[in-house]
């Protein structure tokens, strides 16, 4: 009896027991499901969930509150982009600026090239006067073609830039297949081809260092800087001139004086041996192999050093970071190797100056030979002109006719020579631009074109009226005219940019 009783007192317990086991797991999932629910209230309707819990926490208060903030900022900036993807938005082309259209995705862009505006054809007109008149004088024209660009075609200022050496390159191909055929008053080529080897790797290497200068130096001192080597070299270049026109007055009334009273014929004296004179012209080599196998060589070593060393236009083909300590470094190994080079080149041209004394015959492109001590000059002046032109944004054939002239160079060597390396430098950066994928197919055409018509005619035609007349000097009165252009421009540049942000013009940039 007891046993059976006890069983049935614990039989009872175990019952209970499991009652309340089942009903605290029956309490825990209403717990989990009303949880579930309040979140899916949230999620749906915050308001619904605040009138429901008419008394939360704290916490809650301060979960739901962020939760709010979260939630309108993500408005805000959800407006915001819709602002500013109108701002960009256009349903015609009258909703765009100077020379835009509206494309097919409704934004704003410059309009194809072809068909061509009314003001885009008298700005062709203007490159091709501009540029040819510049290649005429052995500077490029440059300067004034990237605000022609930017007004007349509605470019921005770094496609104009771009394009520039698209004109330069195309132009000076235009006169250098010119000028490689002409002959000097020597009987030499007219390209006198050491000055050219001499200046090549320098000029190169300076206007890498100018391009970074003119990002670093703030642009007041740029402006004052160039305001004084423009008014020196309008000094120095004005005295050339009248020393120049000086000149030809002198050679003009020794001609006259000549030709009144020279004979029919003229017989050549004899030598020593009693032989007639060597004619040395017979001697000089219209095409040194040598001077241009190194010109070309050189041309395409800094073409392929851009290509690795990459630039902030592309990217570098060994994965150079731009303006990284990898970058620096290759550019001081270039100018190491610029070095070098010349180095080598100017040993070599001595070797060659003393073989032409033993023979007594003068096989180089110019009358007189070059001396160790000028040649380094030609080569310092290249390096001067690629960093003054590129920190100014002047160009180099600014800097280097009217620093030729005042070592002495004649001035019908001074064009062809500038000419020539304006064609190498511009070939490098057009190069460099078009991997950039700066350019389009149909302006590559149109404007190469535009610059051959401006060799071909309005510099062929300077260049032969200054042979025909013997007025050298009106070529560096074209250089005048130039700085005087330059002066201003960019004096009216720095005026307007003083009025609409004026320190800006205090600030540094990065050296790169």
């Amino acid at each position: 009896m007891k046993l059976s009783i006890l069983y049935k007192k614990m039989s009872i317990k175990k019952i209970i027991l499991l009652m309340l086991l089942l009903a605290i797991i029956k309490c825990d999932d209403t717990i989990v499901q009303s949880i579930q629910s309040k979140d899916q209230q949230n999620e749906n309707s915050p308001s619904a969930s605040n009138s429901t819990n008419q008394s939360p926490s704290q916490n809650d208060k301060t979960i739901l509150q962020q939760t709010e903030n979260q939630e309108s900022d993500s408005d805000d900036t959800q407006l915001t982009s819709q602002e500013n993807e109108l701002e960009h938005q256009c349903e015609a082309d009258s909703d765009c600026g100077y020379m835009q259209v509206c494309n097919q995705h409704f934004q704003c862009q410059r309009k194809n090239l072809f068909p061509m505006t009314l003001t885009e054809l008298l700005g062709s007109v203007v490159i091709l006067v501009v540029v040819g008149i510049g290649q005429a004088a052995g500077i490029g024209g440059g300067l004034i073609v990237v605000p022609v660009l930017m007004s007349f075609f509605g470019y921005e200022t770094k496609k104009s830039i771009a394009l520039v050496f698209i004109t330069i390159f195309s132009a000076s191909l235009g006169n250098l297949m010119s000028f490689m055929k002409q002959k000097s008053k020597d009987g030499g080529p007219v390209i006198d081809y050491r000055i050219v080897v001499l200046s090549l790797p320098t000029i190169m290497v300076g206007s890498i260092y100018g391009v970074a200068l003119n990002k670093f130096i703030p642009q007041i001192v740029l402006a004052f800087a160039l305001a004084f080597f423009i008014l020196q070299s309008l000094t120095k270049t004005y005295k050339s001139y009248k020393r120049e026109k000086a000149k030809e007055v002198q050679e003009n009334q020794n001609n006259n004086k000549s030709d009144q009273s020279s004979p029919l014929y003229e017989l050549k004296q004899p030598n020593e041996n009693g032989l007639p004179p060597i004619s040395q012209s017979s001697k000089k080599e219209q095409y040194p192999k040598s001077l241009l196998s190194k010109i070309f060589c050189i041309t395409l070593g800094f073409a392929v050093f851009s290509l690795l060393r990459g630039g902030s236009k592309f990217d570098s083909l060994l994965g150079i970071p731009p303006c990284g300590f990898l970058y620096q470094i290759s550019n001081l190994a270039s100018a190491y190797v610029a070095y070098l080079l010349v180095k080598g080149i100017i040993a070599g041209l001595v070797i060659q100056n003393k073989i032409e004394e033993k023979l007594v015959v003068n096989t180089s492109s110019d009358d007189t030979q070059l001396t160790a001590q000028e040649m380094q000059g030609f080569a310092v002046t290249a390096f001067l002109a690629g960093l003054i032109g590129s920190t100014f944004g002047l160009g180099g054939g600014m800097v280097l006719v009217p620093k030729w002239l005042e070592q002495g160079i004649p001035s019908y060597k001074t064009t062809p020579c500038s000419i020539s390396l304006l064609f190498l430098t511009a070939f490098n950066s057009a190069i460099q631009f078009a991997l950039g994928g700066v350019y389009e197919t149909e302006e590559i055409i149109y404007f190469s074109v535009i610059a051959l018509l401006s060799s071909f005619i309005v510099s062929s035609s300077i260049q032969q009226y200054v042979k025909k007349t013997n007025q050298a000097s009106l070529l560096i009165l074209i250089i005048i005219g130039f700085m005087i252009i330059a002066f201003c421009l960019f004096g009216t540049m720095n005026v307007q940019k003083a009025m609409v942000d004026l320190p800006s013009l205090f600030d540094f940039g990065q050296f790169c």
